[in-house]
């Protein structure tokens, strides 16, 4: 009889860690799913950090399907261009973050992608290439791109992302064992990679994290109520495959400095053949306006205003649709501003 009460409760308790595990993995697949981080990036000494020639990776996040991520040989998230520009070519270049980069989006064709597309059933002859790199805090460093890497493709149009005033971050990136670390110095990177070597000998939890959706919604839990702690930490470090050496911060320079590096950026645009353009999406950014007047620093906003189905929820990208949207506005004022031939 023993025996018996003994089988019967063990297989009651398979029984309802099957159908827990059914139901984990149908009604909250999307965020427990396996994630990845695109392991591109190396450290720049200018620029913070950078893509990887020629590297490729994927990417997975809840709200965002696995896809692949590819960078050209000049360390582009673009398809392969070269660098000199052929006689009667119009080029646009696109700097931004992580709207403008694309790589965190649910889709493929990104705005650039998207207005290359729109371009390519005119008459003109245009090039779209995208310099953006992604990231907190890289409104600076984005910039910079300008004189670092930009202007020796000889751009026509720089389409500057708006990040007003200007926003700081000292993040910096690299790869470690698989794994995209971020850190702000010396000791954090130290700290990150330590992470990712502790998580190497703890073969029990990532056995279980691998097979159990069950399993993983514990560690969602506790990664949301103790996400302070160190098993929380770690807990997050494998799932999202990033190790962060510290929180990463987001500082602003003031508007005065602001307004000094964008027009001595413009300016040394000008000097080299390129007219640079202050960005907007949002419509509520369209106060700005008169303000970059004044001060004689060329804006475009778009006054785009982003429907939840443009979002790739739970993550806060906005998806192709939302690219696209981006993509038609800056189609539309540019071939109809005529961007091209103003001084």
């Amino acid at each position: 009889m023993m025996k018996k009460t003994i089988k019967f409760s063990l297989i009651t308790v398979l029984v309802i860690l099957v159908v827990a595990e059914v139901f984990f993995r149908m009604y909250y697949r999307e965020e427990l799913k396996d994630q990845a981080s695109p392991l591109i990036f190396q450290p720049d000494s200018t620029i913070a950090y950078r893509h990887i020639p020629s590297s490729e990776g994927f990417l997975s996040k809840p709200g965002i399907a696995k896809r692949h991520v590819k960078i050209n040989t000049h360390g582009l998230y673009n398809t392969e261009v070269r660098q000199e520009k052929e006689p009667g070519t119009t080029r646009i270049a696109v700097v931004g973050a992580s709207f403008a980069t694309g790589i965190y989006m649910d889709g493929e064709k990104n705005y650039s992608v998207q207005l290359q597309d729109l371009f390519n059933k005119t008459a003109t002859k245009v090039e779209v290439i995208n310099f953006s790199m992604d990231g907190l805090g890289r409104g600076l460093a984005n910039l910079k791109i300008l004189e670092s890497d930009m202007l020796a493709y000889q751009p026509d149009l720089i389409l500057f992302e708006m990040s007003f005033p200007l926003s700081i971050g000292a993040m910096e990136r690299d790869v470690y064992k698989d794994y995209l670390i971020t850190y702000t110095n010396d000791s954090t990177r130290t700290i990150a990679k330590g992470m990712v070597d502790e998580l190497e000998d703890m073969e029990m939890f990532k056995f279980f994290y691998n097979c159990s959706y069950i399993y993983r919604a514990f560690c969602r839990a506790e990664i949301n109520d103790f996400w302070k702690s160190h098993r929380a930490t770690l807990m997050r470090v494998y799932r999202d495959k990033i190790a962060r050496g510290n929180e990463m911060e987001e500082h602003y320079m003031s508007t005065a400095t602001t307004m000094e590096l964008l027009k001595t950026a413009q300016d040394l645009a000008q000097q080299h053949g390129a007219k640079l353009i202050h960005v907007s999406y949002y419509l509520e950014k369209n106060n700005l306006s008169d303000y970059f007047n004044q001060h004689g620093v060329h804006s475009l906003f778009l006054n785009l205003k982003f429907e939840p189905k443009n979002i790739s929820h739970p993550d806060s990208h906005i998806n192709e649709s939302g690219h696209a949207m981006i993509a038609n506005a800056l189609f539309d004022s540019l071939t109809r501003n005529n961007f091209f031939l103003e001084p």
